[in-house]
């Protein structure tokens, strides 16, 4: 599939939140309202560790602060607010010193993905 040395990594540091039910997931996410994703592109030569903090809350509510709001005001899908556009942040270069708690490696052709 992918040449070898050229992969993209999907990082992720989810909190611990509890994903058996929405109750529980609500729950943790209001008990440790962080967590975050980054990515990093590697080839034999070259590695590009970068991330996006779209929650400043300068524009919309940070993340946790706009599900909680939904929440009180009674939204039947108030996690939906988690894939809304944000344009309230700043791109980040380099490791965020934050350990994953998942890594998904995913392989890719040397000449790119068409």
């Amino acid at each position: 599939m992918g040449d070898e040395g050229y992969y993209l990594y999907i990082l992720t540091e989810a909190a611990n939140w509890d994903y058996s039910h929405t109750t529980a997931l609500l729950y943790s996410i209001w008990q440790r309202p962080w967590g975050h994703s980054w990515l990093i592109l590697e080839s034999p030569r070259d590695r590009l560790e970068c991330g996006h903090t779209g929650d400043l809350g300068k524009t919309t509510p940070r993340y946790h602060d706009g599900v909680f709001e939904r929440i009180r005001n009674g939204d039947p899908n108030p996690i939906a607010y988690l894939w809304e556009m944000r344009s309230d942040g700043k791109f980040q270069i380099g490791n965020p010193n934050r350990p994953p708690t998942f890594v998904w490696r995913m392989p890719l052709p040397r000449g790119g993905i068409n």
